[in-house]
């Protein structure tokens, strides 16, 4: 009995601890998740070779037209991820802008 509750307890611990790394990290989850997903369901190598090479406009036509064609998950996904870096990179521009401007303040006085 003693051993099962330690099994139990031990199991608790690890589940919370797996819970803590993820909501601390969630960013490198869900963009990892992004990939193994991507890597599982799109053919990179199809892509590859039917991508048009002559024009960039062409090219980015033919990614608009296989992003609209892939399925609801992988778009949701994909926003998600531009989203995520787009809140990251605007935190950052903050974070040196505040910091610019203190430094600029205390350079003035």
């Amino acid at each position: 009995m003693e051993n099962n509750l330690k099994k139990r307890v031990m199991w608790r611990i690890y589940v919370l601890f797996t819970k803590d790394v993820i909501f601390e990290h969630k960013g490198y989850f869900i963009l990892s998740a992004l990939v193994v997903y991507s890597f599982i369901f799109v053919s990179i190598k199809d892509v590859m070779v039917n991508t048009p090479k002559d024009d960039l406009t062409h090219t980015f036509n033919y990614l608009m037209v296989a992003l609209r064609d892939t399925e609801w998950i992988m778009q949701a996904m994909l926003a998600g991820a531009v989203i995520w870096i787009g809140v990251a990179i605007s935190k950052s521009i903050y974070k040196n802008l505040q910091k610019f401007r203190k430094h600029s303040l205390l350079a003035k006085i």
